[in-house]
């Protein structure tokens, strides 16, 4: 099940690099979610502070961190 789940996904999003992109920012968003309860009723909201700011530096603070860890295990 999980198998086909995962090729439909694909086929929806065009590419493994989009869907991977697409996971990085559901697994960014959970962090957002689990720091602070009421984040999902701001992200829902559209809350300019949550989609402009927080969200991006978090996505970006990731991104750092997963390049520092693949650099990490290349050593």
């Amino acid at each position: 099940m999980l198998i086909n789940e995962e090729l439909i996904t694909e086929r929806l999003f065009g590419n493994d690099l989009l869907r991977d992109q697409i996971n990085f920012m559901a697994v960014t968003i959970g962090i957002i979610q689990k720091a602070n309860p009421l984040a999902e009723k701001f992200m829902l909201q559209m809350d300019p502070n949550a989609i402009e700011i927080s969200i991006p530096r978090l996505i970006a603070f990731k991104t750092i961190q997963h390049m520092r860890n693949i650099l990490d295990s290349k050593e």
